[in-house]
């Protein structure tokens, strides 16, 4: 899998925060809202727009590979590959 750069300390902080509350990842998108008032929304966030950040400097071949790369059950459940979503969301 390609992997995408992104802050050790973020990501372990969060892995210790929703094993403590309990938060297994398939509910975390449930916790992406800026309005969701829970301790792991803000890192979340945080999170998510360094991946974003990240995927904007890529070009569509490279965001394709990593989307091949995604392991099937993590593929199984995204409904459109990867460079399709950004080119919608985030030009």
């Amino acid at each position: 899998m390609e992997n995408i750069p992104l802050q050790k300390d973020k990501l372990n902080k969060l892995i210790k925060l929703t094993r403590h509350h309990n938060i297994f990842p398939i509910f975390l998108p449930n916790y992406l809202s800026k309005y969701e008032k829970h301790p792991i929304s803000e890192l979340l966030d945080d999170l998510t727009n360094d991946v974003v950040s990240y995927l904007r400097i890529l070009d569509e071949e490279e965001i394709r590979q990593i989307d091949k790369s995604l392991p099937p059950s993590i593929s199984m459940v995204v409904d459109l590959p990867i460079a399709s979503i950004i080119r919608h969301y985030w030009k």
